[in-house]
């Protein structure tokens, strides 16, 4: 059901590149949920990337510079490679972004959990299963090492500093 996803973002982009008012957009989100309502009622859950690529330069000029995924060039740059904008657009339905691991440059990277309209807590237990299967977070090596001591040595050190003499 690939098909299915790469439809439901061309619809998006086209709507987003077009730059409709509030009434087409409206028509777009309709016929997008007309696209992912049939699965979403068939399956407790759909699970993709959160982005396309692993990173994207924080300081890109969307309107300048080009955001090329799999070789091709993209038409909308500021939503090619966010993958969560089409379930903001769909605002009912609830999504859980949950870490993943690391791409091939050790940025980190997200999966996204959705479940149909108003369906919460299937979104919480899947984030929950995927955790206890992959637990991310509680392996040592993938948290950032903070060296709290030092961070904290020296800010004590400039407060003595500043503080006058007596």
């Amino acid at each position: 059901e690939i098909w299915l996803w790469l439809e439901f973002r061309r619809v998006l982009f086209r709507s987003a590149h077009l730059g409709y008012g509030v009434e087409e957009s409206a028509v777009v989100t309709g016929k997008m949920y007309e696209e992912i309502g049939p699965i979403l009622e068939k399956y407790d859950l759909f699970i993709c990337p959160t982005n396309a690529l692993p990173a994207i330069k924080a300081d890109i000029d969307i309107v300048n510079e080009r955001v090329i995924i799999n070789g091709k060039e993209q038409e909308c740059a500021d939503f090619a490679w966010c993958m969560s904008h089409p379930f903001n657009m769909l605002g009912k339905l609830p999504v859980l972004s949950v870490p993943s691991g690391f791409s091939s440059n050790q940025v980190p990277t997200g999966i996204q959990i959705i479940s149909r309209s108003y369906s919460d807590e299937l979104v919480f237990q899947g984030g929950y299963n995927y955790e206890m299967v992959d637990p991310w977070l509680n392996n040592a090596k993938n948290r950032p090492f903070f060296d709290w001591y030092s961070i904290r040595s020296e800010e004590h050190t400039s407060e003595l500093q500043s503080q006058p003499e007596l």
